[in-house]
């Protein structure tokens, strides 16, 4: 199994599987956000000399996003919370989640799409809030691939009381 992170780029051994009989393979040694390029070819010994078969097709990767960690949850306008996070590697957007229980049901309320953006920090104001109720938050980055979005895990729970 042969990588690359350039389609057209020099491709690498990833992985030499030996057993005829396994059909996958998990590569563990990618970056999130990176787009990863793989070829396969199969091998053979004639002679006890080692033979190879031709090149698959090229396919594309595109590797989870990284996980978002918010970095506060703040209350400084009237029945709203601030929620920032750092830039995720490897993210076309965010999706934040709210609920009003640590455990509870977590509901989508934002998506946001920052595709090519410079920027190195998020924030998102959630505003017509409850004064003295408490509020859970959790974000996920997304990557775009076609017509679909693959999704990275949430990183941890951060919540606020509405105090204002």
């Amino acid at each position: 199994i042969y990588r690359s992170d350039k389609r057209n780029g020099k491709y690498k051994v990833a992985a030499s599987i030996k057993k005829g009989n396994q059909t996958s393979y998990t590569d563990k040694k990618r970056k999130p956000g990176k787009t990863y390029y793989y070829k396969i070819r199969a091998f053979g010994y004639i002679n006890n000399k080692k033979k190879y078969g031709s090149y698959s097709s090229i396919k594309k990767c595109k590797v989870v996003p990284g996980e978002v960690k918010i970095a506060s949850v703040s209350n400084k306008k009237l029945k709203s919370l601030s929620i920032k996070w750092k830039k995720t590697a490897g993210a076309d957007g965010y999706k934040i989640y709210r609920a009003t229980g640590k455990n509870g049901t977590y509901k989508k309320i934002k998506t946001i799409k920052v595709a090519n953006s410079k920027q190195k920090s998020f924030t998102f104001t959630d505003s017509g809030l409850k004064k003295g109720k408490t509020y859970y938050y959790k974000i996920r980055a997304y990557r775009k691939l076609g017509k679909t979005n693959i999704i990275g895990k949430a990183g941890k729970v951060k919540s606020k009381k509405v105090t204002r």
